[in-house]
């Protein structure tokens, strides 16, 4: 049995672009349902791997189907919590780990991302969890000895 070769680029298809949103052979998820063919999800499946292949979120828009930009972010927060690891960058654009030491780089700075967008989020909150802790019709005294009552939820009335 003689083994021909392929043709080169045969099993690579071609990049998505803004021109060219859909790979070959592909058609675009009409409904943004979070059902797959042959397990893949309806956005990790046109991920390349890599944040130097990141895929633009409006290219992502248009490669899925979906009409809007949350619907996107809705499929790729369902396949997230399935676990599927899809990464983003700051620089706009989603992808899958690249393999080995360059895929465990690219982890660690999104697992990086998350948690300081995580502590900032708990900072921001802060202000309005101690404005719920104060008892409307309390009183309360300023560093500078003046005292307020505390009224209609949470604002203070001199």
């Amino acid at each position: 049995m003689t083994m021909k070769k392929r043709p080169s680029g045969a099993a690579t298809p071609k990049r998505p672009t803004a021109h060219n949103p859909l790979p070959e052979n592909s058609e675009p998820l009409l409904n943004c349902s979070t059902d797959s063919p042959a397990g893949q999800g309806p956005v990790s499946k046109y991920l390349r791997h890599g944040e130097a292949n990141a895929t633009s979120t409006a290219d992502l828009v248009e490669l899925v189907g979906c009409g809007t930009v949350r619907q996107l972010q809705g499929l790729i927060r369902a396949e997230r919590e399935s676990g599927v690891l899809i990464l983003s960058s700051t620089t706009g654009g989603y992808f899958l780990p690249a393999e080995g030491p360059e895929g465990r780089e690219e982890i660690q700075r999104y697992i990086a991302t998350l948690r300081a967008r995580a502590i900032s989020t708990l900072r921001t909150m802060q202000p309005a969890r101690a404005a719920l802790d104060v008892l409307d019709g309390q009183l309360f005294c300023t560093d500078a000895g003046e005292f307020h009552r505390v009224s209609n939820g949470g604002v203070s009335i001199g």
